[in-house]
């Protein structure tokens, strides 16, 4: 772990705190974060919560917090969360507007493993999670 911190501050990759914003720094360095964005009646994202939440033994092992982000609000769906900002979380995850469904992926080192509006599995965005390394998803997935 140090030394990826370490790596981290040499290659300057962005912290929570510098990158994901202010607003999930709670979990910076402690869980991974999936946050789900979608409108209040979407197929998409209830599928996406559906395929996670079958998977909690997988979500704890690897240290994962599941947020819904809709209405105005933000509520954790598996794990737990302090005060959450709904409107501070798109902002800092660049989802100002969700009419469909959009899944943001972040590590526990702040940065952001996946955007992507199409439901994932859940061996899909566990892979995200092992070795560190960014599959190129965000350009076909915007």
């Amino acid at each position: 772990m140090w030394t990826k911190s370490l790596v981290a501050e040499i290659l300057g990759e962005p912290s929570l705190s510098q990158y994901a914003g202010s607003s999930l720094t709670q979990f910076e360095w402690k869980n991974r974060v999936i946050v789900i964005f979608s409108d209040l009646t979407n197929e998409k994202a209830a599928r996406q919560e559906e395929l996670l939440l079958a998977k909690h033994r997988e979500l704890a092992r690897n240290d994962v917090v599941v947020l819904r982000v809709r209405d105005g609000s933000a509520v954790p769906l598996y794990g737990s969360g302090g005060e959450l900002n709904a409107r501070q979380i798109r902002e800092d995850l660049d989802v100002n507007e969700v009419r469909d469904f959009t899944v943001v992926v972040v590590g526990k080192d702040g940065s952001v493993r996946l955007h992507a509006n199409e439901p994932k599995t859940p061996a899909e965005l566990f892979a995200l999670f092992r070795g560190g390394a960014t599959p190129s998803s965000k350009s076909s997935e915007n």
